[in-house]
């Protein structure tokens, strides 16, 4: 112990001499002070938080999962640089409300039924028109292809980006009339559909009788007899619990919705490259993710449906509604000015095949 003591306080003595030996220059020298610069702790980043809502659907949705898959993502890419706050349905009011709040800024992500974006964009309802898809395949390379991109360079200089697309499903019908095999069976029934003169003109041309509404005031419509059958992704007749007012599910596949994911411009164009990457990057993989998921539960989601008590025809005669489907074609056309856009899919999805 006592050659121990010794020794450090002979180090202490020979620094000591050390530190008051040499020049007599009090002047710091350069290196030194460099040095002690390159040393000090480098200022923190700062964290970015954005806020991301699932408009309409609840977190337990499948669309809802989405949303949380890109929070998570997006803060495993960033190193928890870029936080995310989600939020669900209408937990930031209604969605119109929530596509303002993206345009002004105070929401920085939203995704969305296209319906509520036509305002804006009306090309983006091209890919709800009837009949214009058959599978999941066909679908996303529609989306992640050309006419995707198309459709996503129409929201420049709206003061949104159009970021990437969530699915929503194939749709098919649910009623309690009678279960419904071909266009036939359709004539007469009163339907709930999206706010949307293509949807309107879909359900017109195949004979029923649509009536636009809210989907918040769908299932009690149903439960009153206001109507008498609604049409909706899978995911969607299924959380919502469409399913316990009707009798009958018939998987015609009618049309497709997408559920654009937007984010405001502004906020979008004050990241730096790197966060640009990250957030992309998050958003398209959740966006595979979700679709996958979409496709997965639907298989689940008729046999628990079935299980319900619900009929279901799973192959309906989807041919014979084809024929009919020359009226939304033609709502469409007429407001884009020309059949360009409604060619464009055709052709890309005809290549496909």
């Amino acid at each position: 112990m006592k050659k121990l003591l010794a020794l450090m306080l002979s180090l202490i003595v020979v620094l000591g001499l050390s530190a008051c030996g040499g020049s007599k220059d009090t002047t710091p020298a350069v290196d030194g002070d460099t040095n002690a610069k390159t040393n000090e702790p480098a200022e923190a980043e700062e964290v970015i938080t954005l806020v991301s809502t699932q408009a309409g659907s609840t977190a337990d949705s499948v669309l809802g999962q989405g949303t949380t898959k890109f929070e998570e993502l997006l803060e495993e890419y960033s190193g928890g640089l870029i936080q995310v706050e989600s939020y669900y349905d209408t937990e930031l009011g209604g969605i119109d409300s929530q596509l303002e709040a993206v345009m002004t800024g105070s929401i920085d992500v939203c995704c969305l039924g296209p319906s509520y974006l036509s305002g804006y964009v009306p090309e983006i309802q091209v890919f709800d028109l009837p009949f214009l898809f058959d599978d999941y395949d066909q679908i996303n390379a529609t989306l992640d292809g050309d006419p995707g991109q198309y459709i996503a360079s129409k929201f420049e200089g709206s003061g949104v980006k159009l970021m990437t697309y969530f699915h929503s499903g194939l749709r098919s019908i649910t009623n309690s009339s009678n279960q419904i095999n071909s266009v036939e069976d359709v004539k007469g029934i009163k339907i709930r559909v999206a706010p949307s003169e293509t949807q309107l003109a879909t359900w017109e041309g195949f004979g029923a009788i649509p009536m636009a509404m809210a989907s918040s005031e769908t299932f009690t419509a149903l439960q009153q007899g206001t109507i008498d059958a609604q049409e909706n992704g899978l995911t969607y007749i299924y959380s919502s619990k469409i399913y316990e007012a009707q009798k009958y599910l018939s998987l015609t596949k009618h049309s497709y919705t997408s559920m654009p994911v937007i984010m405001n411009q502004n906020k979008w164009d004050s990241l730096t490259e790197q966060q640009q990457e990250w957030v992309q990057k998050a958003l398209t993989d959740a966006a595979n993710w979700q679709r996958q998921a979409t496709a997965d539960a639907e298989e689940q989601i008729v046999n628990d449906i079935e299980a319900y008590g619900l009929e279901v025809n799973r192959d309906p005669d989807r041919e014979s509604f084809k024929p009919y489907t020359q009226a939304a074609y033609d709502v469409f056309n007429k407001a884009m000015g020309s059949d360009e856009i409604l060619k464009m899919v055709q052709d890309y999805v005809a290549n496909l095949k």
